[in-house]
């Protein structure tokens, strides 16, 4: 309650245009035929909803009415479909035999070499002068002070 008081309260958009924001924030209501500005002038309601959490029960009868009490439902049947996984490969590979085909004899051997290539380069290790030019932030490098 405190957080949602406090962002309604300070009105913070960041560099975000803050009539647009605002806007925006009237357009939501006013799309489903409710009061355009009853989410700008939202002290009342508010005040309303703390006096709720005060009386008791207020959360619990919204979680009964809106959650368990809802007679809507959707259910979803998700049912496997056989050989998918295998029809998704056989697809993959007629797309590249096609992209293969289209390619010159020699741009394919290139294709190889670059592939070889790049898994030796991503299977070996670093050496010690590239690992050593990753920024490293230790605890000692904090200012104590805040700021």
């Amino acid at each position: 309650m405190n957080t949602i008081e406090f962002r309604l309260r300070e009105n913070n958009y960041g560099n975000f245009p803050q009539g647009l924001a605002i806007m925006l924030r009237s357009l939501s209501a006013w799309l489903y035929d409710a009061d355009p500005t009853s989410l700008l002038a939202f002290e009342s309601s508010l005040n309303q909803v703390k006096q709720n959490l005060k009386s008791g029960g207020f959360l619990e009868g919204l979680i009964d009415r809106h959650l368990l009490g809802n007679p809507h439902r959707t259910v979803v049947l998700l049912q496997p479909e056989p050989g998918l996984a295998a029809k998704e490969i056989e697809e993959e590979a007629k797309r590249l035999e096609g992209i293969k085909n289209s390619l010159p004899h020699d741009e394919i051997g290139r294709v190889i070499e670059n592939a070889k290539t790049l898994k030796s380069i991503q299977s070996s290790p670093d050496s010690p002068e590239a690992l050593a030019t990753i920024p490293v932030l230790r605890v000692s490098d904090l200012d104590r002070a805040t700021k």
